[in-house]
């Protein structure tokens, strides 16, 4: 997100995050008997807003739209974050959708952001704003080209301007899971 900020010059970081606490009630155990993590640091490894925090140059600001995400009211979620984005006419931004997977499959879920939501938002963003879209691998040899063309069709752009970004570790030699289970997949509003 930080080099995309830095590439297109964008002022802003926006992080539409699909928020929602997690319900996990993570113990550790000590010579067999359990102790629970107290409350206050499971919170602090897992606050939604520490990402604010990086800031790799000035004038960078980053921002987590972190109103808590319901599947039933996913429709007044979306026009929230397209409200606060439009409160942004003169910054240029990178604007993450980050639900939990990706965009939907056949039957969207509460994990997932929709090709309708997607092709909102990108309609709401100005020329030279940049969308990506956080995806996780679906249980397919062929999910980030189905994918990649999901977005692509919800941005209405052709193939060549959608980039995939995914992680490669140099070096590492065991196989990692990451390279091959997550894409950022990102357009540029053209215009500009």
């Amino acid at each position: 997100m930080v080099h995309l900020a830095r590439q297109h010059r964008a002022h802003t970081i926006f992080q539409i995050a699909f928020y929602h606490p997690e319900q996990v009630s993570l113990k550790l155990t000590a010579s067999g008997e359990p102790v629970p993590i107290p409350s206050e640091v499971w919170a602090h490894f897992r606050r939604i807003t520490d990402i604010e925090r990086l800031k790799s140059r000035p004038h960078l600001e980053i921002r987590v739209f972190d109103k808590e995400f319901s599947h039933g009211e996913r429709r007044r979620y979306i026009q929230d974050a397209i409200a606060e984005i439009a409160g942004w006419k003169t910054r240029r931004l990178v604007v993450l959708l980050d639900p939990d997977t990706g965009i939907e499959p056949r039957c969207p879920g509460a994990t997932h952001v929709t090709t309708e939501e997607v092709r909102e938002v990108f309609d709401a963003i100005k020329p030279g704003d940049v969308l990506c879209l956080y995806q996780h691998a679906r249980r397919d040899r062929k999910w980030l080209a189905k994918t990649r063309d999901q977005f692509k069709t919800a941005v209405g752009l052709d193939l060549p301007a959608i980039k995939v970004f995914r992680a490669n570790i140099e070096g590492h030699t065991q196989r990692s899971r990451l390279p091959r289970d997550v894409a950022l997949l990102t357009a540029v509003k053209p215009g500009d």
